[in-house]
């Protein structure tokens, strides 16, 4: 498993290089974190050539390690007619605990006194950086959030607090030791009380094991048991697979489900 994943990153780092995708670089200088923030757009070949056409996009957190490869692996499966086109977003880190985690840690396995920023970077998201591409830029309705680790923790905690804000959320390996587990029993909660949820959610695994494993294994039966009516969900696991590979192993699948999830809506 892990040397088709290190294959699957050469095809796509060396072999998608010759695609004429325009980038933008954007600078947004946003209030709500007070500060500069980095974000680069890949937009799709043909999005010059037709001016009245709208795409998906897919926002990517960890842009400065995971755009290029979302980026490229959407463009093949768009080139082996597996895929639509897509508009894809890399949103850059600053303080990335401090964005992405929802709570403040204080377990001493981790990093003590770190994260809680996530409210704020969720309206930098949905005030500042989500209006800017909805006018710059022709998207579809279809807006979806990938994020791995304690992304993929934000990616949760994003869907249980503004479900609204995004259509679709890919969470791989997602850090729910973190904060004494708060964001996950947040989550737990939030799916027990929704009844209605018109939205998708995927989630992956690697080999990682202890605590991470058993928090992660509470997850899935409780989602399964109380699945909001309207909620499409997918989970894989890839027990081969190291806890810092899981989001190349887990974008052809999750990508894969996103698809076919998106075209059934248009029926």
């Amino acid at each position: 498993m892990i040397n088709i994943i290190i294959i699957l990153f050469t095809l796509l780092y060396t072999s998608v290089t010759y695609a004429a995708v325009s980038t933008d670089v954007l600078n947004i200088s946003s209030k709500r974190l007070a500060e500069d923030r980095k974000v680069v757009v890949k937009l799709p070949v043909d999005y010059q050539k037709n001016n009245n056409k709208t795409y998906p996009v897919v926002y990517v957190l960890d842009g400065e390690t995971e755009l290029d490869l979302t980026s490229s692996l959407l463009h093949r499966m768009y080139l082996a007619n597996e895929a639509p086109q897509h508009i894809v977003i890399g949103i850059y880190n600053t303080d990335r605990l401090r964005d992405l985690a929802p709570t403040v840690n204080h377990d001493p396995r981790g990093p003590v006194g770190q994260g809680g920023g996530v409210d704020k970077f969720l309206d930098f998201l949905e005030m500042e950086l989500v209006p800017h591409i909805n006018q710059q830029y022709r998207v579809s309705q279809d807006k979806a959030i990938i994020g791995s680790s304690i992304g993929g923790l934000f990616v949760l905690h994003s869907l249980q607090s503004r479900p609204h804000l995004f259509q679709a959320h890919l969470a791989f390996s997602p850090a729910v030791w973190w904060g004494a587990r708060k964001t996950l029993k947040q989550f737990k909660h939030f799916v027990q009380h929704t009844p209605d949820l018109n939205n998708f959610l995927y989630t992956s695994i690697g080999n990682e094991g202890g605590e991470m494993r058993e928090v992660y294994d509470s997850l899935k039966p409780t989602i399964e048991k109380h699945l909001p009516k309207q909620l499409s969900f997918h989970s894989a696991v890839f027990p081969d697979v190291p806890h810092g590979l899981v989001l190349p192993a887990s974008l052809l699948d999750g990508l894969t489900a996103l698809i076919a999830y998106n075209k059934g809506k248009q029926r």
